[in-house]
């Protein structure tokens, strides 16, 4: 009787059979099977994040390395942040028609600044104040440094220039910035820099006011990093000067700023009262009007 009802096909009303065994076993692998499937695409997922966070740490170690020599490079190029340029194939800016005979310009006085860490036992200093240069003609000129320490020190030198727009037509044929300067104990060097200032600085009107430029020259205690290269050994929380202005040219600067202003300003009331003043072909309307009438 069982069996009959077993094998009798199915019919609305009646009571489901229970699940048997078989049923769970099928349930069960189907689960498990799931599973496995979930925990490798998990496992897949997961090596795909480590490879990608090892790509980033990579790529961001590769560009901390070369950041420091990328930057010198960009500056020196372009001239940002007050950076002269250089060049050492002699192209471009530098080529030979770049400089030029200097006739009838006007001279430019060029300030040389020195500078150095208290951390560097060092005594540094220009052996000119100041020259006159014309745009277009090569300059070369000297700074001195001598160690006062009873051993060998290394030293290394930053350097810009001053006011900042003029760095694109400073060009440094030769200089010892950024270059490793060991100095023997109480040994005195000399330190030469060969540069011009390109022609086209007459050309341009914003450099028409420009006759003042200082060329300063910041040395300090170098130490190699972990990368092998040189940089400034410093105390921790202070930060390298880009350059140093004497107070003198910072008084001229603010001097001559305010004097443009003041003329700009005057300028501009001079126009204003230019044009309020009624003409005799365009009366004002006010013109017959009692004063006290005109709110």
């Amino acid at each position: 009787m069982f069996l009959a009802r077993r094998l009798a096909p199915f019919t609305f009303g009646t009571r489901p059979l229970p699940p048997t065994a078989h049923y769970y076993s099928q349930k069960h692998s189907i689960i498990n099977e799931y599973r496995a499937r979930q925990q490798e695409d998990f496992k897949a997922r997961n090596r795909s994040l480590l490879l990608y966070a090892i790509s980033i740490g990579v790529v961001t170690l590769g560009l901390s390395y070369a950041a420091v020599p990328l930057y010198r490079v960009f500056c020196s190029v372009t001239g940002y942040n007050g950076t002269p340029q250089t060049s050492k194939d002699g192209s471009g800016k530098f080529a030979a028609d770049r400089i030029r005979e200097p006739v009838g310009q006007k001279s430019i006085t060029i300030r040389f600044n020195a500078d150095k860490s208290d951390t560097l036992n060092w005594k540094f200093w220009p052996c000119q104040k100041s020259l006159q240069v014309k745009p277009g003609e090569t300059v070369l000129a000297f700074y001195k440094a001598k160690n006062l320490a009873d051993h060998d020190v290394l030293g290394v030198a930053t350097y810009n220039v001053t006011p900042g727009q003029v760095a694109p037509y400073f060009a440094k044929v030769e200089c010892f910035c950024f270059d490793e300067q060991r100095l023997l104990a109480g040994e005195e060097v000399d330190l030469p820099i060969f540069f011009f200032i390109d022609k086209d600085f007459v050309d341009d009107p914003l450099m028409k006011d420009i006759d003042d430029i200082v060329l300063s020259y910041t040395f300090f205690k170098a130490k190699r990093n972990s990368y092998g290269f040189l940089e400034p050994d410093i105390p921790q929380g202070q930060q390298p000067p880009p350059h140093l202005i004497p107070n003198h040219h910072q008084q001229q600067q603010q001097q001559q700023q305010q004097q443009q202003q003041q003329q700009q300003q005057q300028q501009q009331q001079q126009q204003q009262q230019q044009a309020a003043v009624p003409t005799a072909s365009n009366p004002s309307p006010h013109a017959n009007s009692p004063a006290g009438s005109i709110k």
